[in-house]
This record gives C-alpha cells, structure tokens and sequence, in this order.
C-alpha cells in the first residue's frame, strides 16, 4: 500500500473512534452505554435492526456465491409463475 493509502486509512479509524469517544463523553456507566438511558424511540431501534441486517446480507452474499456459485439463488428462478 501506498502512503496515502495509509494515510487515509489511519484517518479514518482516528475519526471514528475519536467521534465514539465524542458521542459517549456523558455516558456514566455500562447500564447507561448498553440500555442508551432508555431514551431511544422504537423506529430508531427498527431501523438499526433493519441496516444490520442489510449489511450482513450486503456482505455476506459474494462469499457465498463463491463458494456455492449461482445454485443458491437459482431456486428463486423456479417459482411456479414462469
């Protein structure tokens, strides 16, 4: 890798745990860090669920077809509607 690679990749790990650091400077203990002071609404909760799992999906897929090729997802071509 180049210098500037590293450059920006350093950067990068340094902005995102300077901002977590940031983000959390009032938190006082682990019950408040892990239950977020019970102050979250229920779609901000949903919506984190449902990026999780999009990015795990996300992610996941092309190693999956690596290792098995199209034949996971030639299945979903032989639905009966064809």
């Amino acid at each position: 890798m180049e210098a500037l690679d590293w450059t920006v990749m350093l950067a990068t790990l340094l902005g995102i745990a300077g901002y977590g650091i940031w983000k959390t400077r009032h938190v006082n203990s682990a019950q408040s860090y892990m239950l977020g002071d019970r102050d979250l609404k229920w779609w901000s909760i949903g919506l984190s669920i449902m990026a999780t799992q999009a990015s795990d999906h996300l992610l996941s897929t092309p190693g999956k077809l690596t290792k098995t090729g199209w034949g996971l997802y030639s299945s979903i071509l032989d639905f009966p509607w064809r």
